[in-house]
């Protein structure tokens, strides 16, 4: 049945536009120009904007070893319905969702929102086909929230059956990042005017969760897109990258995302890694350091430089005198 077209709102002529024409940046983050996009009217499509504009993905491999890239978006409340749609490859019957069938989720969609992302097929009028998540977008638009997506591109042709895995392997292995999470924190840091340890007491963590969470979002774009995980890769990883552009000038920084732009994904993490650290230190024009072994402790880097001395690297919250006193206790 063909569905009749409506014309195109104000909203969704600025999600098109924000999305076809966006200005990448040497970073690889997107940047939405506010004359096309024509300005947003609320803190939801705000919202939208920013996670449009950090870029972040993740990569699943499905059994055949194919890569399926899946990008977020946020869709602000006023445009759930028109800019997303339940696609053939969903297995729930469109009529099986109703008021009663939402009884257990709707309450915590009114008063949070929705929380996990739903799954669709971008098509290329932008409109978002949702193959897993039909509940979460009734919910939606039973409560007038926004709606948050991993999306795949039309243009990947994935079949019904590939789809339908690609739900069950993102719904088994569905990551809470580090650089999810830095997204989040570094956004309620920035609103209240937070540092780490407030943020950390905030959120119910230890601080170095969320100091390593800032590091995550300081690896460009273009290096994430090398990783097998994308931003969704571990604490080690982003420790090892961290250490590399340290090596390196802010111009070495800029010609190592050069660098990376024109690069394939990699199969492998450790093969990722080795090639950018070659590339790293062929900028750097110089032959590689010994890397010494580094451990992060209670947000303190401790280096061991040789046998029982070590290096020791203070966050700004901790004084030296803090330090001293904590040695002092372990004579007693």
């Amino acid at each position: 049945m063909n569905k009749k077209r409506t014309p195109m709102s104000t909203g969704l002529a600025a999600h098109m536009a924000a999305s076809a024409v966006g200005q990448s940046t040497s970073s690889g983050v997107f940047s939405i120009p506010e004359d096309v996009a024509g300005g947003f009217q609320d803190a939801e499509e705000a919202l939208a904007s920013k996670i449009r504009s950090t870029g972040a993905f993740r990569v699943i491999r499905l059994k055949s070893g194919r890569l399926v890239r899946l990008t977020s978006v946020y869709i602000p409340s006023a445009h759930v319905e028109e800019l997303t749609y339940i696609h053939e490859a969903n297995i729930r019957s469109k009529s099986g969702v109703t008021e009663d069938t939402v009884d257990d989720l709707i309450g915590s969609v009114r008063s949070g929102g929705v929380v996990m992302e739903v799954l669709a097929v971008r098509g290329a009028d932008t409109r978002y086909g949702i193959f897993d998540g039909q509940r979460r977008r009734y919910c939606a638009l039973l409560a007038d929230k926004g709606l948050p997506i991993a999306y795949t591109d039309e243009t990947e042709d994935l079949s019904m059956a590939e789809l339908r895995e690609l739900s069950r392997i993102a719904n088994l292995t569905r990551p809470n990042s580090l650089y999810d999470k830095g997204l989040h924190y570094a956004r309620v840091m920035k609103d209240e005017g937070l540092d780490v340890l407030q943020a950390a007491s905030l959120f119910g963590v230890h601080e170095s969760e969320v100091r390593a969470s800032q590091w995550a979002l300081e690896i460009p774009l273009p290096l994430y897109e090398l990783l097998p995980d994308g931003t969704g890769t571990g604490r080690p990883t982003i420790l090892n990258l961290r250490r590399t552009l340290k090596l390196l000038t802010k111009g070495q920084v800029e010609a190592l995302i050069l660098w990376a732009q024109g690069k394939e994904p990699y199969a492998s993490a450790p093969k990722a890694l080795a090639d950018i650290a070659a590339q790293a230190t062929e900028l750097a024009g110089e032959k590689p350091k010994k890397r010494t072994n580094v451990n992060v402790i209670a947000g303190i880097e401790v280096k061991q430089k040789k046998g029982n001395i070590f290096e020791l690297t203070l966050p700004d919250e901790i004084s030296s005198q803090q330090l001293f006193d904590l040695l002092a206790m372990l004579k007693k």
